[in-house]
Formats: C-alpha cells, structure tokens, sequence
C-alpha cells in the first residue's frame, strides 16, 4: 500500500488575544479570503476576535454577540455571519473594522450556520434547550428581509445537523 504524504502543521508564532471577561473560551472560526482576516468566535467575551495571521496580531473585536458560538464568511456576498446563543439570534455584518450588525432573531440556541449566495439566504441549526420540547429547529433566514423565512423542528441527533448543512440549497 502507498502511503500519501500530507504537510505538517507546526507553529510559527502567537497571536495575543484579548483576555477572557468570563467562563469559557473560544468557538468555531473562519477566514476572509480576501483580507486573510481570521474571524473568531470569543464566547467569553461576547464578541467576534478578528486577527492577521500574517502579522500575527490580534486586530479588533465586533462586540455585542451574547453568547456567540458560531462564525461563518461569505466571500461571495461579502458577509460574516455569527450565531449567538445566549441571545438566540444570529448577527450579519461586513468585514472590516466596526461594522454595523444587524441581527436576526432564530430560535433556540443558534448554533450552525451556512449560506446560500445565490438565493441570498441562510440556514441556521439551532440546537434548542432539553427543557423546551421541539426547540431543536433549523430556520432560514432571508438576508434581504432581514426575517426567519421558514422554520422546522429536527430530531435533535448528534450528526444530523452536519448532513443536512451540507447540502449546497436549502429550502
């Protein structure tokens, strides 16, 4: 059997980040193509850490994310998406330094996110709470409309909410 080299990741340096506020830490993560930004979710903090990986700095925060979880970048529309979860909503905003946040509220626990450019939309899978039957729900969202287009309850399964996310169109 051949064997298939892959590369290695090594470190090659830090970036200081700011300080946690409280319990917790770090989330789920994605890069602006364009910038090479690296947009991160701080769910200690509230907020969104946007760093250069290049220079090795930590650049600038987008405040005001309770409880955010996810962050997804859309290099086509140009957008960067969170998902709050203390708040239940999730936030859509531009790359950049202090940009205006628009939220959206979506249910319980927002979670997963993915979108749709060309029918300018997004899917959102909120990961609900025990106490709250059929709060386990995916929910799209109409960027345009700025409003949930369409919700439904999901079986709350480890793993259905990767297969259904993946799926190039929703809805």
């Amino acid at each position: 059997m051949q064997s298939i080299s892959s590369p290695v990741l090594r470190q090659i340096g830090y970036v200081a980040l700011p300080e946690h506020r409280a319990s917790g830490g770090f989330d789920h993560a994605a890069v602006h193509a364009a910038s090479g930004h690296v947009y991160v979710a701080h769910t200690a903090n509230d907020a969104v850490d946007v760093f250069d990986p290049v220079s090795q700095r930590h650049l600038y925060s987008v405040p005001q994310l309770r409880g955010v979880a996810g962050v997804l970048v859309s290099d086509e529309a140009q957008l960067v998406i969170s998902s709050n979860r203390a708040e239940n909503t999730i936030g859509i905003f531009g790359p950049g330094p202090d940009p205006q946040v628009s939220k959206v509220a979506v249910g319980v626990r927002p979670n997963g996110l993915a979108y749709d450019h060309v029918h300018r939309q997004i899917l959102v899978a909120n990961v609900g709470d025990p106490a709250i039957p059929g709060s386990h729900t995916l929910a799209v969202v109409a960027i345009d409309e700025g409003a949930v287009r369409a919700e439904s309850q999901w079986p709350a399964a480890p793993g259905g909410q990767s297969s259904i996310l993946r799926r190039r169109r929703f809805m």
